[in-house]
C-alpha cells in the first residue's frame, strides 16, 4: 500500500498543500479575493486526495478531473468578476460556462473521459476577460492597477491554462506522453513548469504587502 501511496505523489500535490496551508494562515478574512482563494485552494487539494485515492484502488479519475475543472475555472472567473468593472456580464458568462460544463459531461464527452473542451472553453473564457478588463484598465490610464497585489493574482492562473489548453487541444494521448528528455513526458514537464508558476504567483501574492486598494 506504502508503494502505492509514493506511485502516485508528485511535486504538484506538494505545492497544493504548501500553498493551501500558506493561504489558509495568512489570508485577509475581511478580502472576499482571499475568501475565494481558499475556496479555489480548496477544491485543487480535495481533487489531489480523491483521485490519489482512486488510482491507488484503480478507479476511474476522468469524472472527478472534469468536475474539479469546471469548478476551478469557474471559481477563478468569479474572482476576476469581484475586480471588473462589468461585474454582472462576468458573472452571466460564469453560469454559461457552468452550463456548457454540464451539458458537456452529460451529452458529449462524457464521463468515462477527461473533458477537454471543458478545460479549453473555461480556460479561454477567462483569458479573455482578463484582456478584456486589462485593456480597459489602460484605457483609463490606471497604471497602478497593473502593479497592485490583485492584478498579480488575476495573472496567477493563466501560464496554467495557456500551457494546459495548448496540450488538450490537440486531445492526443501520444503527444501528451511524448519523450522530450530523459524519461518525462512532455505533459508531465509543462505541467510541472506551469503548475509550478501557478503556485508561485499565489504564494507570491499572499506575502506581499496589503494596501488601500485591496478588494476594490
Amino acid at each position: 500500500m506504502i508503494e502505492k501511496i509514493l506511485q502516485y505523489t508528485n511535486l504538484i500535490q506538494l505545492f497544493v498543500v504548501i500553498t493551501f496551508v500558506t493561504v489558509l494562515f495568512r489570508h485577509d478574512r475581511a478580502n472576499p479575493l482571499d475568501r475565494i482563494l481558499i475556496l479555489i485552494l480548496s477544491v485543487s487539494l480535495l481533487n489531489e486526495l480523491i483521485t490519489c485515492l482512486l488510482m491507488i484502488f484503480d478507479r476511474m479519475t476522468s469524472i472527478v478531473y472534469t468536475v474539479n475543472v469546471a469548478v476551478h475555472h469557474g471559481l477563478w472567473i468569479f474572482l476576476l468578476s469581484r475586480l471588473a468593472k462589468f461585474r454582472q456580464p462576468i458573472l452571466y458568462a460564469m453560469s454559461g460556462y457552468l452550463g456548457f460544463a454540464l451539458f458537456n459531461i452529460l451529452l458529449l464527452e462524457g464521463t468515462k473521459t477527461f473533458n477537454y473542451n471543458t478545460f479549453i472553453v473555461g480556460a479561454i473564457l477567462y483569458l479573455i476577460l482578463f484582456l478584456i478588463e486589462s485593456f480597459r484598465q489602460l484605457r483609463l490610464e490606471n497604471l497602478s492597477y497593473f502593479t497592485h497585489r490583485n492584478y498579480l493574482l488575476l495573472c496567477a492562473p493563466i501560464l496554467l491554462f495557456v500551457c494546459l489548453s495548448f496540450i488538450f487541444g490537440f486531445k492526443s494521448r501520444t503527444l501528451a506522453t511524448s519523450i522530450i528528455f530523459g524519461n518525462i513526458p512532455l505533459y508531465t514537464a509543462i505541467g510541472f513548469f506551469a503548475n509550478l508558476v501557478y503556485y508561485s504567483l499565489i504564494n507570491i501574492y499572499i506575502f506581499r504587502p496589503k494596501n488601500s486598494l485591496d478588494g476594490i
